[in-house]
């Protein structure tokens, strides 16, 4: 995702909006068709905690809503791309943990979130490098607290090593990690520790450093 102006709004720890100003919004693509995604036409599921007003983007239309919940429906005839705008949030209670699922994923994407048509495109792969899903690549990253976890706003481009366990587990796939070049020695240690921990026994785990250095 990628917020307008995101370097002026008030964050929390794990970066959702906490506060907003006299005429201050915060806009976001939250699902794009960006490099073929095949993203698809239908009613999706936006689900949040907290409190506040969330408006999806133009030309998508509203089915129902409650607080928490929002069912939408998404032409791609009509959008390149799913997109929310805060408009307020209680900064008691900020608007946060946004979620958006195909509304025939509401009941199982917390155990599974990968859909059928993800893993088969990667069933046939024994190695699955995570260069991208970490964001090596000009990675400020030095401690462990500067890796994504499951509760990390933004998953897009820096995503939680729960989600790299989850699929190779899944997959039966060896991880192959690029950490991070500015990583000191506490991040490699807990990184290991955490694949060590909840990776499955049989697999292989690869640790590279840095991108091809």
């Amino acid at each position: 995702p990628c917020h307008v102006g995101y370097e002026d709004l008030d964050l929390t720890p794990e970066g959702w909006v906490k506060s907003l100003k006299p005429g201050q919004w915060a806009h976001t693509a939250m699902l794009s068709n960006h490099r073929r995604a095949n993203l698809s036409s239908g009613d999706y599921v936006i689900l949040y905690d907290g409190a506040g007003v969330l408006e999806p983007g133009w030309g998508i239309k509203i089915l129902s809503q409650r607080n928490g919940r929002m069912l939408i429906h998404f032409d791609t005839s009509q959008n390149s791309s799913l997109t929310l705008t805060l408009r307020s949030t209680d900064s008691l209670d900020p608007l946060r943990n946004i979620r958006v699922v195909k509304d025939e994923y509401e009941q199982s994407y917390e155990d599974q979130p990968f859909t059928k048509e993800y893993l088969n495109k990667l069933d046939h792969f024994k190695v699955i490098r995570f260069m991208d899903w970490l964001g090596t690549n000009n990675s400020n990253a030095r401690e462990w607290n500067n890796i994504s976890t499951r509760e990390t706003a933004f998953q897009s481009h820096r995503i939680a090593p729960y989600y790299i366990a989850k699929l190779v587990n899944q997959l039966h796939a060896d991880p192959w990690i690029c950490i991070p070049h500015l990583a000191e020695d506490e991040l490699v240690r807990e990184f290991a520790i955490y694949m060590r921990d909840n990776v499955d026994a049989d697999l292989k785990i690869y640790l590279e450093y840095s991108n091809e250095t």
